[in-house]
C-alpha cells in the first residue's frame, strides 16, 4: 500500500492542519477583497468636492444636493449681522477676537425634530469631556438658520445647552456660548461663507441638512471641519488647539500638535511618521551620548584612582648616591 504524504502529514499534526487550511483560506479571501472595487461609500470624503460626490440616484430627493464644500483658510464675512437673544443686531465678528480664542460654530435650527437636537447634545458631550473650559479657552457659536425662529427660542436654547454642559455656570461660561438667529438673510450668508448646504422641505416644513462642526481661528479663519452628529473630544480638542496656533494649550500640546497632522480620510488627526522619526532620532543621539559621556567620566575617575593608588604605594622618592655625590657639598649646604 503506498503511503501518501500528504495524509501521513496530517494525521501526525491532528487539527494543526486544518488551522494551517483556514488560513490559507483567509489569505486567499483578503487577496480577493484588495482587489475587488471598493463601494463608493466607503470612499473617503474628498475637500475639493465636499460631501455630495456620491451617486445621486442613491439619495432621496430630500437628500440631494446637501453637501459641504471644505473652505479652509478663507475668512467669513465677520460684518455680518445676527439677532442674538435680546434681539439686538450684532455683528459675528463680536464673538471673535476675544484674547485669541477659538470659535466653534453649529448651523442648526431649533425645531429641527431628530438631528440639530443631536448634534447639539454630541458638540456639547465633546466639550465636557475636554479639560479647558468654553468661555475661558474657546468660545462656541450655535446659529439658527430658519428665519422664522426668534431670539427668544435662541434664549431657550442657550439656557438648555448650558445644563447640558454641567460645569460651573460662571460668568465666563455664559458669555462663551453665543446663541443667535437670522437677521436679513445673513444665516444664509454665513452658510455660503463656511461651505455649508442646505434645503427647506414645504411638505415637512422642515429643513434638510448635513451635521458639521466648524472650527475657526480668532480672526475668523475656517481651521477645520469636523463631521458627525458626535464630534470625538480629541480631534475637537486637536481642532481648537490648531485653530489657536497652540496660543491656548500647554507645551506638550503644541508638542504633540507638532507631532500631528489631519487626515482627510478618517476625519481624525494621527501622528505624523517623519516627524516620530525625528523625535526619536534625535531622543537617540541624546540617550547614546549620555551614556558615553558616563562611560568616559566613569573611565577617567578610574584611571585617577589607579594613579593615586600607584603614587600611595610607591612611597617618597630617595635620591641615588650617585646623585648626591653629584650634588656635591653645596647641596648638602642647602639642605642644613
Amino acid at each position: 500500500m503506498i503511503r501518501r504524504p500528504f495524509q501521513s502529514a496530517a494525521s501526525l499534526h491532528g487539527s494543526a492542519g486544518w488551522v494551517w487550511r483556514a488560513l490559507v483560506v483567509l489569505f486567499a479571501l483578503g487577496a480577493i477583497a484588495s482587489l475587488a472595487p471598493r463601494s463608493a461609500w466607503a470612499q473617503p470624503i474628498d475637500p475639493a468636492k465636499g460631501t455630495d460626490q456620491f451617486n445621486a440616484a442613491v439619495l432621496p430627493e430630500e437628500r440631494r444636493g446637501i453637501d459641504i464644500q471644505e473652505k479652509l483658510g478663507e475668512k467669513i464675512p465677520l460684518d455680518l449681522t445676527l439677532l442674538d437673544m435680546t434681539g439686538k443686531p450684532v455683528p459675528i465678528g463680536s464673538a471673535f477676537n476675544d484674547n485669541g480664542k477659538p470659535v466653534v460654530i453649529l448651523m442648526i435650527y431649533f425645531r429641527c425634530p431628530l438631528m440639530c437636537p443631536q448634534t447639539i447634545n454630541g458638540l456639547v458631550r465633546s466639550l465636557t469631556e475636554i479639560d479647558w473650559t468654553m468661555g475661558e479657552k474657546y468660545n462656541v457659536m450655535l446659529v439658527s438658520f430658519d428665519p422664522t425662529e426668534t431670539p427668544a427660542d435662541a434664549a431657550v436654547q442657550h439656557e438648555v445647552a448650558l445644563a447640558q454642559y454641567g460645569r460651573e455656570q460662571t460668568d465666563a461660561v455664559k458669555n462663551g456660548l453665543r446663541v443667535f438667529t437670522d437677521h436679513e438673510g445673513n444665516a444664509r450668508r454665513l452658510s455660503d461663507a463656511l461651505g455649508f448646504a442646505y434645503k427647506y422641505l414645504p411638505k415637512s416644513n422642515q429643513y434638510s441638512h448635513l451635521a458639521a462642526t466648524f472650527v475657526l481661528s480668532p480672526e475668523g479663519v475656517i481651521s477645520r471641519y469636523v463631521y458627525g452628529s458626535k464630534p470625538r473630544s480629541d480631534t475637537l480638542r486637536m481642532a481648537l488647539l490648531e485653530a489657536s496656533e497652540g496660543k491656548i494649550g500647554t507645551t506638550v500640546d503644541r508638542f504633540t500638535m507638532w507631532c500631528m497632522t489631519f487626515d482627510e480620510s478618517t476625519g481624525t488627526y494621527r501622528l505624523m511618521a517623519s516627524r516620530v522619526m525625528k523625535v526619536g532620532g534625535l531622543v537617540s543621539l541624546v540617550i547614546v551620548g549620555a551614556v558615553l559621556g558616563a562611560m568616559l567620566l566613569v573611565e577617567r575617575r578610574r584611571r585617577a584612582a589607579a594613579v593615586a593608588r600607584a603614587t600611595a604605594s610607591a612611597g617618597p622618592l630617595q635620591s641615588s648616591p650617585t646623585e648626591a655625590a653629584r650634588r656635591g657639598p653645596a647641596s648638602e649646604v642647602a639642605s642644613s
